[in-house]
């Protein structure tokens, strides 16, 4: 069966910002994901050992997709950040101390 890209996206990922972010495992299986369903790459790059790519899904929800490799230093990050959201409470500082690496470097 071949999904519309709407019913596609919808079925494969939670459509709420203007922009998702998916953490992937295989990177270039998912990427050719998006494209079997007629959507358009619009930037891939590498950096710091992950693949990442933003794929035009703007008809289904406004906005672009980001995917992402999810090697274990990005993991810890995400983490991080999701905590950090977590953690956080109105009047709090919209600036937040940046969290050191874990392991620290050299470990």
């Amino acid at each position: 069966m071949i999904l519309s890209t709407h019913a596609f996206f919808q079925q494969a990922y939670l459509v709420n910002d203007l922009e998702e972010s998916i953490l992937v495992h295989d990177f270039a299986e998912e990427r050719q994901r998006f494209i079997d369903a007629g959507f358009e790459v619009a930037c891939e790059l590498w950096a710091d050992g992950v693949d990442a790519a933003y794929i035009d899904t703007r008809s289904v929800n406004g906005g672009f997709t980001e995917l992402h490799g999810d090697p274990p230093h990005i993991l810890g990050s995400f983490a991080r950040w999701k905590r950090q959201h977590e953690l956080y409470r109105p009047g709090d500082p919209v600036i937040v101390p940046r969290i050191p690496s874990w392991p620290p470097a050299g470990t």
